[in-house]
């Protein structure tokens, strides 16, 4: 049946006729970080477009080096919308993900005199730095306190662990009125046990409460007025990603719409990769590089990720531009070659002959 799509990718890359594979419905999503290009499978497509019907967020789980924030950096350029990521690890706290107070900035400003007296830190809203929440629900209110730590460079005055990109299409142009945030929270895995399922109330209700400040953050309420579709253009994306290095609980599973993204396994789909990032242009060095690496891996047992092909193709193409003529095979068989699939699979190359005699 068909669905109205509110994402829909027409203008990002679609493969040509002949990687019918690629167009079957069960193909993967493919895409690097490098690039944000990224080729979504109708899977992801669809599952993208639950999320948003929903409003919960999309998990995105896979293993490294699959594209998981690829395609959440696409997305966001599909949709026109400024991208806002942040990393989750152990030390991540529910805090950190809403706002942080610079307590040391505004201690040294207590310390230094300027002109007439002291610096005036009675201000807070000078010392707080936004969270991805924040970011995600008002991003007009986050740019604002931003804007009062920011010094004569335009600069902000203390780091954050927050990226901001401004929105961008497809193209990379830059999007002067984008249509809302989505949010990015990478490695989900990674954070305290408690912090997932801390998140609920959060996700549920779309707001957090600031009580230094007194106020209250939340995502602009619903409309009736108008359609779905202008609506969500003012309304957060929030997509999460995860290894699958831990187990999450049912409620928390039950919150998100998932979605897994899988390495290729077999040329054909490592070709449709290849001509996603370089054109299709010059294919016998992305189809050699898939051949070498697919064969090398068996001795890990599994399939070289988005990540390890991309970066093996590049290193090939950039550092030996001749492995490009004719006689490419020959270059697949030298020292060099080894010494790049050992940099980039973390394979030794002393494992290639510990079975000889």
């Amino acid at each position: 049946m068909i669905y109205q799509r509110i994402f829909d990718p027409d203008n990002a890359y679609q493969p040509s006729a002949e990687d019918s594979h690629a167009n079957g419905e069960h193909c993967n999503g493919f895409g690097d970080s490098q690039s944000t290009k990224y080729f979504f499978s109708q899977e992801i497509i669809f599952a993208i477009n639950v999320a948003i019907a929903t409003g919960r967020p999309l998990l995105v789980g896979g293993p490294t080096g699959c594209g998981k924030s690829a395609m959440a950096q696409a997305v966001a350029k599909v949709l026109k919308r400024r991208f806002c990521s942040f990393t989750i690890t152990s030390h991540t706290k529910m805090d950190d993900l809403y706002y942080k107070i610079d307590m040391v900035r505004r201690l040294a400003d207590a310390h230094v005199e300027k002109g007439d007296g002291m610096v005036n830190v009675s201000d807070l809203e000078k010392y707080i730095r936004p969270g991805p929440f924040w970011w995600a629900f008002d991003p007009t209110g986050a740019e604002g306190i931003m804007s009062k730590s920011r010094g004569n460079n335009n600069e902000p005055s203390s780091k954050t662990d927050v990226q901001i990109c401004k929105a961008q299409d497809i193209a990379g142009k830059e999007v002067k009125n984008p249509e809302g945030t989505l949010i990015l929270l990478d490695e989900m895995d990674k954070a305290d046990p408690d912090l997932p399922n801390n998140l609920l109330r959060t996700l549920g209700n779309m707001e957090f409460h600031i009580p230094e400040l007194g106020k209250t953050i939340e995502a602009p309420p619903s409309n009736p007025a108008v359609s779905f579709s202008e609506e969500f253009k003012k309304r957060p994306l929030i997509f999460l990603t995860t290894n699958d290095e831990q187990t999450f609980s049912e409620p928390f599973i039950r919150r998100c719409i998932r979605v897994n993204v899988k390495t290729p396994e077999n040329q054909e789909e490592y070709k449709v990769i290849a001509r996603l990032h370089f054109g299709g242009k010059n294919e016998i060095v992305p189809h050699k590089v898939a051949q070498a690496m697919i064969e090398k891996c068996k001795q890990r047992g599994d399939f070289p990720s988005i990540a390890e092909y991309l970066d093996a193709v590049r290193t090939v193409c950039r550092l030996f531009p001749q492995a490009t003529s004719i006689n490419t095979g020959e270059f697949f068989n030298t020292d060099d070659w080894k010494f790049i699939q050992e940099k980039v699979l973390g394979i030794p190359l002393q494992d290639e002959t510990k079975d000889s005699p």
